[in-house]
């Protein structure tokens, strides 16, 4: 056997030692982090709610969570790994490029290989904090773990890669063996220490969450009936009205042409009136052009401002209380064919022109420069008793 060759082998076999290393950490930290999910120091006076299922669901998600933290660990801090990636001559990579140099790479392969091959061959309710109860060793939960465990290797990769385009593109960095060595020392002690306390707090601090939980879920039904409920209503009963009273509008307006009192050509954009206008009506051989303007209260003040844009102050509250308010602008001028006319509908009972600082109350039939002024009913009451 060549030199060359005999490298390469002691390369694979030590890759093959490095990935069999971290899965064996990775053994012995779940079986302390198991048993510090199970303690009993909180539980044996809160019974029932850290039941077997809930414990496997939570241990297998903080297994998966530990499993990727200590792959971007030891990826990270990997020199022959790391130094590979920064020899390369482009300074960009798109993501494409990095998943390519990622799965090419013999210290993700290798990895990759060995992990799952341990997966495939250990028992699984050790590792994975029995979430397999009831179907132990089964093929059907290898056939969970197993993409679950490459895509959280492959993931950790990429996180390293990642990390490594943000520290090749600085200025200044370098890196050495040692360094490499003692950062991934003081990043696995820190790792060791975390976890198993991590999880002795969550056997203390999830049941009362789960408390808290279950009294929230009753206390969020309240509030969406005591308040969200009602909120609801009022919106949903303005937006009826809204709607109801445009529909009237034209229906009795159909009902005047079907009478031969006047003849509608032109229906259009009902419900919006951000352009143009909504109802082109004849009458005696005179053309109007009719815009219509909301109004969302009945006491809310509608001020037509001279540049043409309609304001209104939105006020929201709660049981009494004003909470906030905001303005709303909406343009009124139009161009149309004949005379112009604004209907307010939904109506109100304060309609204000302001011009400049001088502000003059609008009723039914008041001119504002080439408008004029009219709510649903006058305006159809105009056209009954033709006097439009």
């Amino acid at each position: 056997m060549t030199e060359i060759k005999k490298k390469k082998l002691r390369a694979i076999l030590l890759r093959i030692a490095h990935a069999t290393g971290i899965y064996f950490i990775f053994f012995i930290l779940n079986i302390l982090c198991g048993e510090n999910l199970r303690s009993k120091a909180f539980l044996r006076h809160v019974p029932g709610f850290w039941s077997l299922p809930l414990y496997c669901k939570v241990g297998f998600v903080f297994s998966l969570i530990m499993l990727f933290s200590l792959f971007s660990i030891f990826t990270l801090n990997d020199y022959s790994y790391k130094k590979r990636f920064f020899d390369r001559a482009d300074t960009k990579m798109s993501f494409k490029d990095k998943c390519g140099f990622i799965i090419t790479d013999r210290a993700f392969l290798i990895e990759l290989t060995t992990v799952l091959f341990w997966v495939l061959i250990l028992p699984l309710r050790v590792f994975w904090f029995d979430l397999m109860h009831g179907f132990y060793n089964s093929y059907l939960m290898l056939l969970v773990i197993t993409p679950i465990v490459a895509v959280l290797i492959f993931a950790a990769h990429m996180a390293t890669v990642n990390w490594w385009m943000r520290q090749k593109a600085s200025k200044g960095y370098s890196f050495t063996q040692k360094s490499c060595l003692r950062t991934l020392i003081k990043q696995f002690a820190g790792t060791a220490i975390i976890y198993p306390i991590s999880a002795f707090a969550l056997s203390l601090v999830f049941p009362m969450l789960m408390t808290f939980w279950n009294i929230a879920k009753y206390l969020g039904i309240a509030i969406v009936v005591v308040i969200v409920l009602p909120i609801a209503l009022i919106t949903a009963f303005k937006k009826a009205r809204f709607i109801l009273s445009r529909k009237k509008l034209v229906k009795t307006l159909q009902k005047l042409s079907d009478q031969k009192k006047c003849s509608i050509l032109e229906i259009k954009n009902l419900y919006s009136s951000k352009q143009g206008f909504n109802l082109l009506v004849r009458k005696n051989n005179v053309f109007y052009s009719c815009k219509l303007v909301c109004a969302p209260k009945y006491k809310t003040p509608l001020y037509f401002h001279d540049d043409g844009c309609l304001r209104y102050t939105k006020g929201y509250t709660f049981l009494g209380i004003d909470l906030f308010y905001h303005e709303i602008t909406t343009e009124y001028f139009f161009e149309g064919e004949g005379k112009k006319i604004l209907i307010v509908v939904p109506s109100t009972i304060r309609a204000i022109s302001t011009d400049g600082h001088l502000e003059r109350k609008l009723n039914i039939g008041d001119k504002l420069m080439e408008y004029t002024i009219h709510d649903a009913d006058s305006f159809l009451g105009a056209i009954d008793r033709d006097c439009l």
